[in-house]
């Protein structure tokens, strides 16, 4: 008798429901959770910012023909250097070579000749010291190996990137409507593009430890 008066069980799902709240939870924190990296993957961010918002485009044009121009009666040849440089070059630029081409020479004639080979005349060494074979970096090792070591930092572990144990780097982005108006309020005031701090949006990485 009291086995038939028991309620019988609800069959409607509703107890379906606090595992889907608690699965659409999960689901969120763990997109909440994913880097820049992940989106960069799945192409949710764009870094680099929208050029033609920055400056804008000017219109297009068509010359009126391809041919090319003929040439002006009494126009200055374009070949033709001015007085100025002339002179400067006159002065300067001819013993500044001349003094580098000799001094090569001499280096060259001072090096000991390799096995099998023959010291180089005068006249290889002027052709070597012109065409810049006599002006090596003596610590072109050092500077590759400072090069490389950026790109070794940069190297990070797949895992620990994966699982979010090591933060990532902040990003530094261009922000394209505020650098718009530093160049436009340059241009009015008259001062190069150059002059004026670049403003940047910087955006931060959440790890997956963030959330606890």
């Amino acid at each position: 008798m009291t086995a038939m008066l028991e309620t019988p069980a609800r069959t409607d799902g509703s107890t379906r429901t606090p595992c889907a709240l608690v699965l659409l939870m999960v689901v969120a924190m763990a997109l909440a959770a994913c880097g820049d990296s992940t989106k960069r993957a799945l192409g949710l961010q764009r870094n680099a910012p929208d050029e033609f918002a920055v400056v804008p485009r000017a219109p297009l044009s068509q010359p009126p023909d391809f041919k090319l121009r003929p040439p002006r009666p009494g126009a200055e040849d374009l070949t033709t250097l001015s007085t100025r440089e002339q002179a400067r070059q006159a002065v300067f630029r001819k013993d500044d070579d001349t003094r580098k081409v000799r001094g090569n020479v001499r280096l060259a004639a001072r090096a000991a000749p390799r096995d099998g080979m023959q010291q180089a005349t005068a006249g290889e060494s002027a052709f070597l010291s012109r065409a810049g074979a006599l002006e090596t970096d003596p610590l072109i090792r050092a500077q590759i190996d400072r090069e490389t070591s950026v790109l070794k930092d940069d190297n990070q572990n797949f895992i620990r990137e994966l699982l979010g144990l090591k933060q990532d780097a902040v990003d530094d982005v261009l922000d394209a409507a505020e650098e718009s108006r530093r160049l436009r309020e340059n241009q009015a005031l008259g001062v190069p593009a150059s002059e004026g701090e670049v403003p940047t949006i910087s955006r931060k990485r959440n790890s997956l430890l963030d959330i606890f």
